[in-house]
């Protein structure tokens, strides 16, 4: 009995599939679902965090171009945080 239980074994685990297969099954799979792959309010999040990052990006290289740089430094993201962001970064947002 032990060597069936073993010849079953080795017959059940004798089949896999092609490297690839069973990756291009899910990726057709996703493809036709509706179904989202990330929460909204995890894609939300996301969204409000680039935005955030942009415009203190864009205030911080306004700054450097005021002090004739090129080049941001940590002062300039420090100083746009302190004079622009609360005011800019609703514009760069909205909330939908």
């Amino acid at each position: 009995t032990r060597a069936k239980a073993r010849a079953r074994i080795a017959e059940r685990d004798l089949h896999r599939f092609k490297p690839g297969t069973v990756a291009l099954r899910e990726t057709r799979r996703y493809q036709e679902s509706t179904d989202l792959l990330i929460s909204r309010a995890l894609f939300r999040r996301l969204k409000l965090t680039e935005a955030y990052l942009v415009a203190l990006f864009e205030d911080a290289n306004l700054c450097a171009i005021h002090a004739k740089r090129v080049t941001i430094n940590l002062a300039d993201i420090d100083l746009s945080e302190y004079l622009f962001l609360p005011v800019s970064f609703s514009s760069h947002v909205s909330v939908n």
